[in-house]
C-alpha cells in the first residue's frame, strides 16, 4: 500500500488496482505534517479491510518519522496518537499485521499524484489503476475526526 498526503492540498493512496484521495477540510490544513501523512493510512485500513484481513501489510510512506511511528505503534503527539490506535485497533480486529517502510517521495510518484489532486496525471502513470476512487464513506471523510 502506497499513501501520501500533501499538507495544504490533499491526501491519496494506492493498493493494487485500487485507489482514493481527498482534499483536506480547511480545519485539518493547519496540522502536523505527520498527522496527515498518517490519516490515508488509516483510512485505507477502514475502506478496504476486506481486502486486507488476515493478511501481511506493508505501508510505504515517504514519511520517516510516521514509518518509525508505525512500526513501534507509539507516539507522545496526542492528535497522532488517535490516529495510531485507530489504526492498531482495526488492524486487531481483523488480524492483519503490519510493518511501515520509508520509500523516498521521488519514488512515491502514484500516491504523490493522487494527494496533489491531480488525478488524470495519477491514470496515466498506473493505466492497470481502477477507472473509479474508491468511495469513501462519509463518516471517514476527515471532517468527520475528532483529532
Amino acid at each position: 500500500m502506497y499513501t501520501d498526503s500533501s499538507g495544504t492540498l490533499g491526501y491519496g493512496a494506492v493498493f493494487g488496482h485500487k485507489w482514493f484521495n481527498g482534499e483536506w477540510p480547511i480545519k485539518w490544513k493547519s496540522k502536523n505534517i505527520i498527522v496527515l501523512e498518517m490519516f490515508p493510512i488509516v483510512l485505507s485500513v477502514r475502506i478496504w479491510v476486506d481486502n486486507l484481513a488476515n493478511r501481511c501489510v506493508m505501508f510505504h510512506t515517504d514519511n520517516q518519522a510516521l514509518a518509525e511511528v508505525i512500526n513501534k505503534k507509539t507516539t507522545k503527539d496526542r492528535e497522532l496518537l488517535v490516529l495510531v490506535r485507530a489504526l492498531v485497533l482495526s488492524c486487531l480486529r481483523h488480524n492483519i499485521l503490519f510493518r511501515a517502510i520509508h520509500l523516498p517521495g521521488i519514488l512515491n510518484t502514484k500516491a504523490d499524484t493522487l494527494s496533489l489532486l491531480q488525478v488524470d496525471k495519477f491514470k496515466s502513470l498506473d493505466q492497470d489503476a481502477d477507472q473509479e476512487p474508491t468511495i469513501v464513506p462519509p463518516h471517514l471523510l476527515p471532517e468527520n475526526w475528532e483529532i
